[in-house]
């Protein structure tokens, strides 16, 4: 499992897809305050090649609101699928309004 900070709007995520995915993402203000994300939906897009896993709050993400912690979890049945490989990954606030928190790359090195 991979814990990160959003400090930025660029974070790189390596993976071995060969199980489940689990990644944890604290959401802080500048300040290092959690964000509130009581209301909020999110979604997160992983794509290597063609294959590509969306994730929301209830399917994929879970969410720990006050204290700003979003939780991903892909199952190994799913993240097989990826091919070993460089893509993409971007993680957003869906509503109350649209935003991006961070994307980057997105590796599976199976």
């Amino acid at each position: 499992m991979a814990t990160l900070i959003q400090t930025g709007d660029y974070q790189a995520i390596f993976v071995d897809a060969e199980g489940d995915i689990d990644i944890v993402v604290y959401h802080q203000d500048s300040a290092g305050n959690p964000v509130d994300l009581t209301g909020y939906l999110l979604s997160w897009t992983l794509t290597i090649g063609a294959v590509t896993i969306v994730a929301t709050v209830g399917d994929g993400i879970t969410l720990v609101e006050v204290q700003g912690k979003i939780s991903l979890h892909i199952p190994a049945v799913e993240s097989s699928t990826f091919p070993q490989g460089l893509g993409k990954h971007k993680l957003m606030i869906t509503s109350p309004v649209d935003k991006t928190l961070f994307k980057g790359a997105f590796v599976n090195d199976t």
